[in-house]
């Protein structure tokens, strides 16, 4: 199969996510007031007259009217620039022109060189000097404010054609704007936690003033008021889940098809393979110890931390998309640079001349 076809079979299935995303978002309220209405009288609609729309116009009309709110407001924070969240990470900004070693200036001329087979702005460029794992990230919401870091462990032991297909993925991410599409999710679940948190405290609120009132001042209306509440958390709780899920599932068909960009741009598929078997034979794979790691997780290459749903699929699954007849080994990785690059003048002269690395007009200045 070929990596556009990959690209094909990734979109579509995203698009089918999404639309089961919406759909779930929708139903699970009326579901639940059918339920409800099903608890109340034993039996379940029998035509449309007897469909129980005023308790579907409370769970719809309630769910609608904080999540959609909270989740504009949450996304309109989240549209920050990406070297806020490399910052985060631990990033160490590397300027093009600044580089202070070979590995440094080996990563400037790849990110050019594959911005350009991207057709992209070369985006800013951070190094995670702490993490020892082989992993990178993408961030940011726009072109200009885009960012990559990569971690010290990938530079340590990547080849050039790996690293290029590490680069490749990374700006496939860019380019399809996959992280707007994370975002929008994000915030939208964010939205459900905060109707599970609203329900919640009015319950709390209700208890409190209940105690300062007498049995008989308005006790059914707040035990019916106290009922929807508690209806409310379950269902924030079960739309949180099929939010979670869902973006899951889609974060997975976005790595398929960053994958199959990297091999589009870089026309070596099996660099792609290879760079996912070096992250199951070593010891730390592509964990991130960073605390925010975990927040940001659906951003890396691979898993950086372990989570309920992995917004990552299987590396062996990954690795045979780009390469159908492997054996199953990994490759246990071993560093491949040292002080002699810095140390050697015909290398030094061969990188201080390499036009990638001299950019004129430089973007970031």
């Amino acid at each position: 199969m070929s990596f556009f076809t990959h690209q094909h079979n990734a979109r579509n299935n995203t698009t089918i996510f999404v639309v089961l995303f919406i759909i779930g978002t929708v139903i699970l309220p009326i579901l639940t007031a059918i339920g409800i209405d099903y608890w109340e009288k034993g039996y379940l609609p029998r035509d449309f007259d007897s469909i129980p729309w005023e308790i579907i116009g409370i769970l719809l009309g309630g769910t609608i009217g904080i999540v959609i709110p909270v989740a504009l407001y949450k996304f309109s924070q989240f549209k920050v620039g990406g070297y806020v969240i490399a910052e985060q990470l631990g990033g160490r900004y590397i300027h093009p022109q600044q580089a202070q070693n070979f590995q440094e200036r080996q990563l400037i001329n790849v990110v050019a060189e594959m911005a350009i087979a991207a057709n992209i702005p070369a985006p800013h460029l951070y190094i995670l000097d702490a993490e020892q794992g082989i992993n990178a990230f993408a961030a940011g919401y726009t072109f200009d404010d885009a960012a990559i870091g990569i971690t010290k462990g990938a530079l340590d032991v990547l080849t050039r054609e790996e690293l290029m297909a590490l680069i490749g993925h990374e700006l496939s991410h860019i380019l399809n704007e996959d992280m707007r599409i994370n975002l929008r999710f994000t915030a939208i679940i964010c939205g459900m936690y905060v109707l599970m948190t609203v329900a919640y405290q009015l319950i709390i609120n209700m208890g409190r003033g209940s105690r300062n009132r007498s049995s008989k001042e308005g006790g059914g209306g707040l035990a019916i008021m106290a009922f929807f509440c508690l209806i409310f958390i379950a269902l924030g709780a079960l739309l949180a889940l099929w939010g979670n899920i869902m973006q899951a599932s889609v974060s997975r068909q976005r790595e398929f098809l960053a994958d199959a960009s990297s091999a589009q741009f870089t026309r070596m598929p099996h660099a792609v393979a290879s760079l996912l078997k070096k992250i199951g034979g070593s010891i730390e794979g592509s964990t991130i110890h960073t605390p925010n790691s975990k927040a940001y997780s659906h951003m890396f290459f691979a898993n950086s931390a372990r989570q309920l749903f992995s917004t990552h699929p299987p590396l062996n699954q990954r690795i045979l998309h780009m390469e159908p007849g492997w054996d199953g080994n990994y490759i246990q990785p071993v560093p491949l640079y040292n002080n002699w690059y810095d140390n050697n003048p015909f290398e030094q002269s061969f990188i201080n001349n390499d036009p990638f690395t001299n950019i004129q007009n430089d973007p970031w200045a």
